[in-house]
């Protein structure tokens, strides 16, 4: 019994007894977005919707995209509709990073289309995997120990993935998290724009 909530930029889909969590996932969503379109000097054109579960067994049953939805996955954005799809697993500080990290991806996929529109190329592009899960990890969280453990791990058994193959990790922990640390270094070494500068000339 699905309900609506409107906010200023996102359409909210939710069931009755979510009430309370739609509110606090509209507040985090909204949030996110006066930062996000500050730092990619952007706007999107229409509200987004964002469709929220009570509990994982419930997003892995979603209808929203094909197949089943492994473990792991925390949410997803389905790009072709638009869509932000995400469940709740009982920890604020997750539902608001994950919210955060998929509207990084929204506002990304809007800048390039817009850009690839402007310029008469087919919308078939995006940049690599490693950098848009990368920004969405530097621009919605921070980094703690697991994900310092996970790297340094790499370094010392030597199976970091070197820069100029990073196009062979694909879709793993490890490519988020060394996404996030290549962009994290660039932006402390050269500033937060050089992120920006990367996207808008890819």
């Amino acid at each position: 019994n699905w309900k609506i909530l409107e906010t200023e930029h996102f359409e909210i889909y939710y069931y009755p007894e979510m009430k309370e969590l739609a509110q606090q996932g509209g507040f985090f969503a909204e949030e996110a977005y006066k930062q996000l379109e500050s730092k990619f000097n952007h706007s999107l054109n229409n509200r987004v919707p964002l469709i929220f579960y009570s509990s994982h067994l419930h997003f892995q049953q979603t209808n929203t995209t094909g197949g089943f939805i492994p473990e792991g996955v925390g949410g997803f954005f389905e790009f072709m509709q638009g869509r932000v799809v995400i469940p709740a697993d009982g920890s604020l500080s997750r539902f608001r990073h994950v919210i955060r990290h998929e509207l990084v991806h929204v506002f990304m996929h809007s800048k390039v289309a817009r850009v690839l529109v402007d310029h008469r190329i087919p919308q078939d592009r995006m940049p690599p995997l490693w950098f848009t899960e990368g920004l969405a990890e530097v621009w919605s969280t921070v980094a703690d120990d697991q994900s310092e453990m996970l790297i340094r791990d790499a370094v010392l058994n030597n199976y970091i993935v070197p820069l100029q193959n990073m196009e062979s990790i694909y879709g793993t922990f490890l490519m988020y998290k060394q996404g996030q640390y290549i962009l994290k270094y660039i932006e402390e070494k050269y500033g937060e724009e050089r992120l920006m500068l990367l996207l808008e000339n890819f």
